[in-house]
């Protein structure tokens, strides 16, 4: 029988080594990852001043990046506006009457991993609403 507790004392000892050099790395790239944020932010205040969206230069191009986050507070309410939305898109691109069943099979994840399946998107805003209510 092998020896496992051998194998984690090493895996430790590597895991110390990484986590070592990370912070060496990150120790040394400060210096240089403050001067790119004070370049960054003088094309910034540039691009501003002059109304622009980009410099295009011999070197490269420097242009202005818009990132947008979301945070989400209520889960729960999250994900029943995705349901619904999820109805309206079943509704719009999958429409058929209750004899044509066969043809639109739909199969929707809700919360908690419950499964709905319905033959058209009637049965499944009825599945969804049992699921949610």
């Amino acid at each position: 029988m092998e020896d496992v507790s051998r194998y984690v004392k090493a895996y430790r000892d590597l895991r110390d080594k990484k986590g070592a050099l990370d912070a060496a790395y990150k120790t040394k790239m400060a210096p240089l990852d403050e001067m790119m944020d004070k370049i960054e932010n003088h094309l910034l205040a540039l691009a501003n001043e002059q109304g622009v969206q980009s410099f295009a230069t011999e070197h490269g191009t420097a242009y202005k990046h818009t990132a947008t986050y979301c945070k989400v507070e209520d889960w729960g309410a999250f994900q029943t506006s995705l349901v619904k939305q999820m109805t309206i898109a079943i509704d719009a691109a999958m429409p058929c009457d209750d004899e044509d069943k066969a043809s639109c099979h739909v199969r929707l994840k809700v919360s908690q991993g419950a499964w709905a399946r319905a033959g058209c998107a009637s049965e499944c805003r009825e599945a969804q609403n049992q699921l949610l209510s």
